[in-house]
């Protein structure tokens, strides 16, 4: 039976909860040729809303932070949309909460996601409004030609995932 299942699926059942978190992100290799975008947006079109942004910061932090720490794997990449006059201590508590990790991105702008088209527009615009995560990887995954697919899902500021869902996708 587990024959019949894609080799994604079948490496999934393989693969036990992982002990320690690694610093690094490996490159994309052929065995990884699908690339998996998790967008959350955060406060976008709201700047002003400072009660309500720290609301919603209270409620990223206590499920959709450790929702993405505890992936079991790194094979994707996070981007949280924010809007880019978002009020300075709120931005500056999110750049903190994602800075530690290279696969995360806290994005400045008020598009829905961000796409490879938005890392063409120029070194200016494009890195102006990447904030956090390692920029040399953001671009290497985001422009493979040779990456034959790009899923991605939508994780609300307030939500929850499995800590798996990122590696059964």
């Amino acid at each position: 039976l587990a024959s019949l299942l894609p080799p994604l699926v079948r490496n999934a059942m393989d693969v036990s909860p992982m002990e320690t978190r690694s610093s690094t992100i490996k490159e994309v290799t052929g065995e990884d040729d699908m690339l998996h975008i998790v967008t959350t947006r955060f406060m976008q079109d709201q700047a002003n809303l400072v009660v309500l942004g720290k609301a919603r910061l209270l409620l990223f932090e206590t499920f959709c932070m450790p929702t993405m720490i505890h992936q079991n794997t790194d094979n994707f990449l996070w981007f949280v949309m924010t809007d880019p006059n978002l009020n300075g201590d709120l931005l500056q508590r999110l750049v903190s909460l994602l800075s530690p990790y290279p696969h995360f991105y806290l994005v400045a702008s008020n598009s829905k996601l961000l796409t490879p088209a938005n890392l063409t527009m120029g070194s200016g615009p494009a890195k102006r409004m990447i904030l956090t995560g390692d920029i040399n990887l953001l671009y290497s995954r985001m422009l493979d030609r040779h990456r034959p697919l790009l899923i991605e899902t939508r994780l609300d500021a307030d939500g929850k995932e499995k800590d798996r869902f990122a590696l059964w996708l």
